[in-house]
């Protein structure tokens, strides 16, 4: 689960890069603003990005089980067992939208601030949502642990670790209800930081703002 949620993620990080800094850079931004406002357009590229990052996420799915049926055709007495019945399948998955959404917004805001990706310093980025997949395979022995407990807490980690600890033992509802408050406070913040980035920074050319400056566009509230 956490490396396909991580794939969806890196798809969403190329479009979002694409389609954010081609519009930036054909200068069609002020065309953009008559039609919609700021929090608008960010709106609807975090929700398409989602889709397609779900759409490719059951697009493996669905090669994955033909990988597999093709597996059992030819190698009848050798089956896997990838049974997940016992499993709350429904909140895995709602743990794995949530964290789309939630890096979504993250990379859309951050993409505003990248005049040209091919040249930028800024695009190792991208390999942030892989910290929590790597961090994952350390605690597969222990998903109760306390470091896979405050892990699965954290927006930032949820999406490999709760699902990880969903999938491994039954995990109590207090934690998976607070997992998900955290989470939806999470992608609530980012929102409101990626909007006052976006804002700042995609009718901006020629210099990309520092880190510095990226960090006062966060706590600018006048944006």
């Amino acid at each position: 689960v956490a490396i396909l949620t991580a794939l969806a993620v890196f798809n969403s990080f190329a479009l979002s890069m694409t389609s954010v800094t081609q519009e930036k850079q054909h200068r069609v931004t002020e065309q953009l603003l008559t039609c919609v406002n700021f929090q608008q357009w960010i709106d609807g590229k975090a929700l398409g990005l989602c889709l397609s990052s779900i759409k490719s996420l059951l697009s493996t799915l669905l090669i994955m089980g033909l990988v597999y049926s093709a597996i059992m055709i030819f190698s009848p007495q050798q089956e896997l067992d990838l049974s997940l019945a016992d499993s709350p399948v429904t909140l895995m998955v709602l743990f794995c939208i949530a964290g789309i959404i939630f890096w979504n917004y993250v990379f859309v805001g951050f993409s505003a601030t990248i005049d040209d990706p091919n040249h930028s310093g800024k695009t190792g980025l991208m390999f942030l949502p892989m910290v929590p997949v790597m961090l994952v395979f350390m605690v597969l022995d222990d998903p109760a642990g306390e470091v896979a407990t405050i892990l699965s807490m954290v927006p930032l980690t949820a999406l490999s670790f709760m699902p990880m600890r969903l999938a491994s033992m039954a995990v109590r509802a207090w934690q998976v209800m607070l997992s998900l408050g955290l989470m939806i406070a999470g992608i609530w913040a980012v929102r409101l930081y990626a909007s006052r980035i976006f804002r700042a920074n995609i009718t901006l050319f020629g210099k990309e703002p520092t880190w510095y400056q990226m960090w006062k566009n966060m706590r600018d509230k006048s944006l």
